[in-house]
């Protein structure tokens, strides 16, 4: 049974023509995610940035996959900080 305070999540990004390598050159295009707590899905754009952070404050659980080494690099680059919660990431 998955907790209620989770929340599943996985952005795209606009690369530019940059390679994996150069991750400071990708931006966050949309973010998705289905939230526990709401039952419901949510995306948002890039400039829905205050959005992102309050769906993410009301949950303790983040789940994604390869998250920790791409998504949250890029979420981090546009100051949206994930490292107070429990953040599993399903590619490790």
């Amino acid at each position: 049974m998955i907790p209620e305070s989770c929340l599943i999540y996985d952005i795209e990004t606009a690369t530019n023509g940059a390679s994996f390598q150069e991750l400071e050159k990708h931006k966050l295009r949309f973010f998705g995610a289905y939230s526990y707590i709401d039952n419901k899905y949510y995306l948002y754009n890039h400039n829905e940035k205050g959005k992102i952070r309050k769906l993410i404050a009301k949950h303790k659980f983040l789940i994604g996959f390869n998250n920790k080494h791409y998504d949250d690099v890029v979420l981090a680059q546009e100051r949206i900080n994930l490292n107070y919660k429990v953040n599993i990431d399903l590619m490790k």
